[in-house]
């Protein structure tokens, strides 16, 4: 599944690289330096677990560019043209989507590249350059997306730093596909019976790991408050979504609250929906939403009813992340309402996004935990609504208590097949104030199926 293009929209709207994004000034894709490129880049993102390559806009500005542009964009970046030579060099072809997101009336290819890949994709083929046989795509090459000393991303040809990741994505993917089996050939209750005699799903929460990830929700909406008072902006009375985590684990050494740490958060953001919720954006039309240094952390505002956003987030070198959002309900005027699958997205991308964080923080993910902290408030008189194909019989439900809280603690290596089951039991306490309503997990599966499908 690839993103909607009015998630592409957004990303070019608040675009920056990371692990799965890359951006890249106009090129010919006739030509055989912009077919290298092509062929580097899709690769490098199909062996990262999918992405986007992002066409049109300076690297380092992060704004449209209009040298090189072609005079039809659309024959120039053309679909059958690209997918055929994903397939004639890639050692196991993948599909690609081409997206034309339009940009201040203007339209910018966007390649999308599926999540998926369960054997490293190498180069089958080498490409040279006609006019000197210089090799611009050499045979065996494994190309990935990978980070500077500096913490910044780029695609070359794998190193050794490089196979210990790229090996975990390719297992998470068939630990997916063995997760799926078990689902299929085992009854609900041989499941259940499974999980409790392995231990259950969760890990224990220590006293002290709790106590930190609940301060954060408190410190974490203080320092929303003060930076919206900063910017001269009364913060609406309607419902947010909170999400505060604490790592535990040997964070990095020399890890600072500088500029390589913003680089670090950069590249590791997933970029999910349109919307990340950690988007570390610094060239933008209002330099305000860029990240601001303050209090010995990075943190971004963006206050903008009139389109529905207000986001927070701020991240500490000393391991804390926190996030808030406002509800889009409440801001697009459905007052008093709660899509029934919006909580399980909003969870769900901040979690992922948190863990891909944390992974870049800590010196070994294996040996690491991230204690969350959920808060939703506003839900008093609050009533469920039914959204997209999912009409379950607590639709219409009304809460009748004003907030909700909820804990989970999960490893730092969490693979992406496990996700879902973190979400729906984090989610129980919200779904609870509306009536006793009781999520299904197959719900929740669907969902963040879908959410990391767009990657």
């Amino acid at each position: 599944m690839f993103p909607t293009i009015e998630d592409t929209r957004q990303l070019l709207e608040t675009l920056s690289e990371s692990y799965a994004v890359e951006v890249k000034r106009w090129f010919d894709p006739a030509q055989p330096e912009g077919q290298a490129k092509l062929v580097r880049t899709l690769m490098a993102l199909r062996n990262n677990g999918g992405g986007r390559l992002v066409v049109g806009f300076d690297d380092a500005s992060m704004k449209p560019t209009s040298e090189g542009r072609p005079k039809s964009v659309r024959a120039a970046f053309d679909q059958d043209q690209i997918q055929a030579l994903v397939s004639r060099f890639a050692s196991e072809p993948f599909e690609v989507l081409i997206q034309y997101a339009d940009l201040a009336d203007e339209a910018f290819p966007v390649i999308c590249v599926p999540a998926g890949v369960r054997t490293p994709v190498a180069t089958k083929s080498e490409l040279k350059d006609a006019a000197n046989q210089k090799t611009l795509v050499p045979i065996h090459a494994v190309f990935v997306r990978t980070l500077s000393s500096n913490n910044v991303v780029s695609t070359a040809a794998a190193q050794w730093r490089d196979w210990d990741r790229l090996a975990e994505i390719c297992f998470d993917n068939r630990e997916a596909d063995i997760g799926r089996f078990i689902r299929r050939h085992l009854a609900p209750a041989s499941i259940a019976g499974l999980s409790e005699a392995l231990g259950g799903l969760g890990v224990a929460m220590p006293p002290v790991a709790t106590e930190q990830a609940l301060l954060l929700l408190d410190e974490g909406h203080n320092a929303f408050e003060l930076a919206a008072a900063r910017d001269n902006h009364i913060l609406p009375q309607i419902g947010y979504f909170e999400f505060a985590a604490v790592i535990s684990g040997r964070l990095k050494a020399g890890l600072e609250p500088d500029r390589s740490l913003l680089n670090l958060m950069t590249a590791a953001n997933r970029r999910l929906t349109g919307r990340p919720f950690f988007s570390a954006v610094r060239t933008s039309s209002e330099p305000k939403w860029a990240p601001q240094h303050v209090n010995d952390g990075w943190e971004t505002v963006v206050i903008d009813p009139t389109h529905a956003y207000i986001d927070f987030w701020r991240v500490q070198a000393d391991g804390k992340l926190y996030t808030v959002r406002g509800f889009d309900e409440d801001l697009r005027g459905a007052n008093k309402t709660l899509g029934i699958s919006i909580p399980i997205w909003r969870v769900g991308d901040a979690l992922v996004e948190a863990l891909a964080i944390a992974r870049q923080m800590v010196d070994a993910a294996a040996e690491a935990n991230l204690h969350v902290a959920l808060r939703w408030t506003s839900l008093a008189g609050r009533r469920l609504s039914s959204d997209g194909q999912w009409f379950v019989s607590f639709a219409g439900s009304v809460a009748r208590d004003d907030s909700a809280v909820s804990q989970l603690t999960v490893p730092v290596d969490l693979p992406d097949s496990a996700v879902s089951q973190h979400v729906a039991l984090g989610l129980k306490p919200l779904y609870r104030r509306f009536e006793g309503m009781e999520i299904e997990q197959q719900m929740v599966e669907a969902e963040i199926k879908k959410l990391l499908s767009q990657n």
